[in-house]
C-alpha cells in the first residue's frame, strides 16, 4: 500500500496510546492491500485498541453526529453524560463542549466516514459510496460492528450489524472483485488479527457468522 499517514493530532495521540499499550500481544498481520477491518467497540476500549494494534492507517466509520461539533455536543450533553453517566447539568454542559471539540477534531484527523442511522438512515448510501471510494484510493477502513457497543465483557458470540456487506456489493459492481474483510479480536491483553474473509454469490450468511465468531473469539 502507498505510504499513507494520519494528520498531526492523530499521529500524536497514537504515539501516546501505543506507548500505553506497548506490552499487548498482537497476533496476525495487517494486509498489504486495502481492506475492511471489523472490530468490537467494547465501550470505546476496542476503538482505542484497534487504532493501537492494527498498524496501518485506518479510516473509521463514525456515527454522523460526531462529525459536526454542534451535533456532537448535543449527543454528549443530552445522552452520553446525562443519561448514560447520570451527571448534572453543569457537568454535562462543560464536558460536552470540551469533548465535542476534541472528538470532532480527531474524527477529521482520521478522515472518519459518517454513518447515518435513525431519521438519517436514508443517507446510508453516502457511507457506502464514500467507503468504496476510499478503498479504491488504496485506503483501509475499520468498522465496529457489534450492536451492543457498551458491552466490554468477554463472551462467545454477540449480535453484529451487517450493513458492511453493501460495501462489498458496490465495490464488486465497480471493480469486478470482492473485498477482504478482516475480523479482529481484542481483549484486555491481546489482539488477534484473523485471516481475511470474502463474500461470494451464495455465502453471505456464512461470512456473517465467521465475522461474529472472529470479533468475539481468538479462533474462528
Amino acid at each position: 500500500m502507498q505510504n499513507l499517514k494520519y494528520k498531526l493530532l492523530a499521529r500524536g495521540t497514537l504515539r501516546v496510546v501505543r506507548l500505553k499499550y506497548r506490552k499487548r500481544k498482537v497476533s496476525g498481520n495487517v494486509l498489504n492491500e486495502p481492506c475492511v477491518y471489523l472490530c468490537r467497540h467494547r465501550d470505546m476500549i476496542g476503538v482505542v485498541q484497534a487504532f493501537s494494534d492494527i498498524r496501518t492507517v485506518l479510516r473509521p466509520w463514525v456515527l454522523n453526529c460526531f462529525c459536526s461539533y454542534r451535533e456532537a455536543k448535543a449527543q454528549l450533553e443530552n445522552y452520553t453524560f446525562s443519561k448514560r453517566l447520570k451527571k448534572g447539568k453543569v457537568y454535562c454542559s462543560i464536558m460536552s463542549s470540551l469533548c465535542g471539540r476534541v472528538i470532532t477534531a480527531y474524527v477529521k484527523n482520521v478522515q472518519g466516514i459518517p454513518v447515518y442511522r435513525g431519521e438519517d438512515a436514508s443517507k446510508s448510501i453516502l457511507t457506502i459510496k464514500q467507503s468504496v471510494r476510499a478503498l479504491e484510493e488504496n485506503q483501509s477502513i475499520v468498522i465496529f460492528v457489534d450492536v451492543d457497543y457498551a458491552d466490554e465483557n468477554e463472551r462467545d458470540l454477540g449480535e453484529i450489524y451487517k450493513g458492511f456487506y453493501a460495501v462489498d456489493k458496490l465495490y464488486y459492481r465497480r471493480n469486478k472483485k470482492h473485498l477482504p474483510f478482516v475480523p479482529v479480536y481484542a481483549n484486555n491483553t491481546e489482539t488477534v488479527i484473523h485471516a481475511p474473509l470474502y463474500f461470494s454469490d451464495n455465502n453471505r450468511e456464512s461470512v456473517f457468522e465467521k465475522v461474529a465468531q472472529g470479533i468475539y473469539n481468538k479462533v474462528i
